[in-house]
Formats: C-alpha cells, structure tokens, sequence
C-alpha cells in the first residue's frame, strides 16, 4: 500500500524542473535575405528570328549603275554607261536554322520588270529579266544579320554571271558584315562596325569596311536604324573605295525585316583607268499570301543575357 500511495508523487515531481536545470531557450527561425535583383541593361536586343520552312517576301526596287571614271576609259571601244532599273518580288525560305540562330536561306526573283532608255535597250532588258528569273540565290545569315557564303546558280546568257552576283547581292545585304550590336541598345545609341570581306573568284582579293550605325527611333515594336560607312580593298592590283549610306526597319516582336533602303557607290582603278558602281536597292516586306503567320513572340526582354557574339 505503501509504495501505491507513493507512485503519483513521483509522477508529478517528474513534470517539474529540476532545480539548476533552466529549461532550453527556443531556436530562432532566420529567414534569409531575398535574393539581389538582377542588373537589368537598357535599351533592346536586336536579333534575327525564324524557323525552318518560314518564308518571306518583298517588293523590290533596284537601280544599277555603271559607267567609266575617266576619258582614257570612256574612249575605249564598248566602255559605255550603263543604267538598268528593275522592280521585282523576292521571295525567300528558312530551309534550316542551327542551334545558334544560323539561317540558311534560298531565295529566288519573280514578277522582274526592267526599263530600257530606248527600244533596243528595252528589248536587252526584257531579255535580262527574263534570265533573272531562273536564277537561284542561296546564302547563310546569322542572328546579327551578318549574309555570308552567298550564291548565286542558274545564270544563263544574256544574263552575266557578275550581274546576276550583284542583283542577289545587293538585293539580300550580302558582303556588309553585322548589322545589329552585340549588347543591348538605347535609341539614340550609335555603333561601329569593322568587316574585312574576302571578294570571291575569279576577281579575289579584300574589302575592308567601317560602317557606323545610329538607333534613329522606335514606333511600337519597329525599330529604325540609319547607317552610313566607307571601303576600301584592293582586287588582283586594282584599289578599290567605296561609300555606302542607308536606313533599315527591324520588327523587335518578330525578329525580322521591315524594309530596308540601301546606296552604294564602289569604285574600281588601275593603273588611271576605272570604273564606278552604284546600286540602289529599296526593299519593303509584303504579307505571304497562303500561310498563316507565326504567332508573334514578345521582344527579347531588356534583363536577358545578349547571347554569344556570332
């Protein structure tokens, strides 16, 4: 009986502290401190944007012009001026994109009209439209707008193979180096672009650009970039120089093309006798009939990370 009585005394002693033996203090909760918000960079990313099997069109207009630089080469037999004007539709496909934004580019000249400055000459140039038309032009094209590794197939008389070269050339922005900067842009900023353009064969040798480029402004998701730049290079002896000026409307939302207008005067001499190109080329994007557009994607958001340079 004695240890039952006992038993509930125990039992409440072991509820209470000890004496000496303060009870545990609570732990604190740390809560840590937000993460630092990322540097956000001002201004857009400007890149290029497509798919495979994406195709595009224009309305083009092209003049081109050439004509000797002195008397000595004027009064060579067949060294005349020569002006052709043409308008035309371009139409183009994505036949693949690489991993890093790559195009690869096709693209071919439809609906061509040519003016002559008398009936001979016209009937000339009907006959160069008409072999413009079968001709294909191939290219690649990078997140930067940088045209390289241009072709151009098909090329049959009356048409020269260097006119054609120029026509697909002029038409598609190639041997101009990057267009767009590497990082991001403010409207109002202005950048450079050097560019060493290796001439391709027959004639060979080197172009060497510098080209500055200005953020004119932004309507919407349309941004518009002027440019202005020079060359110079030299090809199997002769020196060449040129200037190029122009204006290009780039969709931020899309990733492509607006319009684009482009002048270029490149000038060719040896030994005192030369010559004188100017192409003009304005391009302006038109919807392509039968397809239903991609949906637009946002502009490359301010905070993202520029990918690498191409």
């Amino acid at each position: 009986m004695t240890t039952l009585a006992i038993w509930p005394v125990f039992v409440g002693l072991a509820g209470m502290a000890l004496p000496g033996c303060p009870m545990p203090k609570p732990v604190p909760v740390v809560v840590p401190p937000p993460p630092p918000k990322p540097v956000v960079p001002a201004g857009d990313l400007f890149r290029l944007q497509g798919r495979a099997g994406q195709k595009g069109q224009g309305k083009v207009s092209i003049l081109i012009e050439n004509e000797p630089l002195n008397v000595v080469a004027k009064a060579r037999k067949g060294s005349v001026r020569l002006m052709r004007v043409f308008t035309l539709n371009e139409e183009h496909t994505l036949t693949a994109v690489d991993p890093d934004g790559t195009q690869h580019v096709v693209g071919r000249l439809v609906e061509i009209e040519g003016k002559g400055d008398s009936p001979r000459e016209q009937k000339d140039v009907d006959a160069v439209s008409r072999a413009l038309a079968e001709i294909k032009v191939s290219f690649e094209r990078s997140p930067r707008g940088e045209v390289t590794k241009l072709a151009v197939e098909g090329a049959q008389k009356p048409l020269d193979p260097g006119f054609a070269r120029i026509m697909g050339g002029s038409i598609y922005g190639a041997g101009r180096g990057y267009l767009f900067p590497e990082r991001n842009t403010e409207v109002g900023n202005d950048w450079k672009v050097r560019t060493e353009v290796p001439i391709p064969q027959p004639s060979g040798g080197q172009n060497n650009l510098e080209i500055d480029y200005h953020y004119e402004k932004k309507d919407g998701s349309v941004a518009t970039i002027s440019f202005k730049g020079k060359s110079q290079g030299e090809s199997q002896g002769a020196q060449l120089q040129g200037t190029t000026q122009g204006e290009v409307h780039f969709d931020l939302a899309t990733g492509d093309f607006m319009g684009q207008m482009v002048d270029t005067i490149s000038e060719r001499s040896e030994s005192g006798v030369g010559s004188r190109l100017h192409v003009h080329v304005d391009w302006q994007a038109t919807p392509v009939q039968g397809t239903v557009p991609a949906p637009a994607q946002a502009a490359p958001p301010q905070g993202a990370a520029p990918p690498p340079a191409q």
